[in-house]
């Protein structure tokens, strides 16, 4: 009997479609990086420096990189200063996939999505658990906890943080982040360098394009009539943000809106990170049930018919995190108490750069321990 597919085993397997991308993908890749430049300040501020561009992958090596990239792997987190199992793993997973594949210059394209709502309750915006300078959890408030309607954090000030109650490593991320133009950018530099803090970054190699970016960018490129489609003949929600809320927007209204504040579908997204040549997905459980429908959708806006989709790797879980990055009892308490369970900032501070070290024990693990679909999503992983 063949021994069972190990996640290291199905990570490796699921780059095959790996391939130099087509001359329209890559004018295409490089018109996005032009419009990067182009929106930088409304992203990171007038005063944006190195630092903050390689934060987000907006320096020449990684933009360099996707332009002529042969393996992308994408994901699609939320914007939050939060990250917690399984999803704070991502970057590493993806990372895996490209280093452990054939392709010359692999790259993670990440579209965070920054207009999820404050009270978003699987990434907790509203709040910031972090380790104070003595060591102790601590936790800012940001927002009620209590759901505010439709409120996002695009339209939300970036956060004011006494650096004096950081530790040293997050009061320079903070520092740095604050130059950013809105709370959703401000999470954007400030989880790229926690990231880095605990060595599950892949520098050079992962390139954000936000998903109110990536929006503006397939306006610009199919012009108003790509949301009058998606909001008319495709009937899907096409929305706004108005007073910081978001609005839905029926398609003969959309031309009177700036396509800055409009906010398109998932499906609409995914189209357009389709057309950018993503060759790998990773999400979690809820991009698992609803991708199949999301990918249909997407291709009705391509006009194509049942489209060639890259595959899904879907990581619902981490198994023995708990065990893997172990906390103290007192931090555990403190967190039951405050509402949150352990997360990325807190495991940094703790562990540093052995975190990736310590994910790498799990390449070694039966892949149905992380997927909800087992061996079925590693055979369409590979098909």
């Amino acid at each position: 009997m063949p021994s069972e597919t190990t996640l290291g085993q199905a990570l490796a397997g699921c780059s095959r479609r790996a391939g130099p991308p087509s001359p329209e993908t890559r004018r295409r890749r490089e018109r996005l990086v032009a419009f990067l430049r182009e929106v930088e300040p409304r992203v990171l501020g007038e005063a944006a420096g190195p630092e903050a561009r390689r934060a987000l992958g907006w320096d020449d090596e990684s933009l360099a990189a996707f332009v002529e990239s042969d393996l992308v792997v994408h994901s699609s987190p939320h914007a939050s200063m939060n990250a917690f199992a399984p999803m704070f793993a991502f970057p590493w997973v993806c990372r895996t996939i490209g280093v452990s594949s054939d392709a010359r210059r692999p790259v993670h394209l990440r579209t965070q999505i920054t207009h999820n709502n404050v009270s978003d309750t699987r990434w907790r915006p509203y709040a910031w658990w972090h380790r104070e300078p003595g060591g102790a959890v601590g936790r800012i408030s940001f927002f009620r906890r209590t759901p505010q309607r439709r409120q996002v954090l695009l339209a939300q000030p970036v956060p004011s943080i006494p650096l004096d109650e950081c530790d040293a490593e997050d009061a320079a991320a903070v520092a740095l982040a604050e130059g950013a133009t809105n709370f959703a950018s401000f999470c954007l530099v400030y989880r790229s360098l926690v990231e880095r803090r605990a060595g599950i970054d892949w520098p050079g190699r992962t390139v954000e394009v936000p998903a109110e970016v990536l929006t503006a960018f397939l306006l610009r490129e199919e012009g108003i009539e790509l949301a009058a489609k998606i909001a008319g003949p495709v009937e899907l929600s096409v929305r706004a943000i108005e007073h910081g809320e978001l609005v839905e927007v029926g398609p003969a209204e959309v031309g009177a809106y700036d396509p800055d504040r409009l906010v398109l579908p998932i499906a609409a997204l995914m189209a357009g990170v389709y057309r950018l040549g993503a060759d790998v997905v990773v999400g979690a459980e809820k991009m698992a049930a609803y991708l199949p429908e999301a990918n249909e959708a997407a291709d009705r806006i391509l006009g194509r018919e049942n489209g060639d989709h890259p595959p899904l790797v879907s990581i619902a879980r981490l198994p023995g995190v708990a065990e893997l990055l172990p906390l103290d009892a007192p931090s555990l308490a403190r967190l039951e108490e405050t509402g949150a369970a352990p997360s990325l900032p807190i495991w940094a501070a703790d562990y540093g750069t052995d975190v990736a070290r310590r994910l790498d024990t799990l390449l070694g693990r039966p892949w149905k321990e992380f997927s909800p679909e087992k061996e079925a999503a590693y055979a369409a992983a590979v098909r």
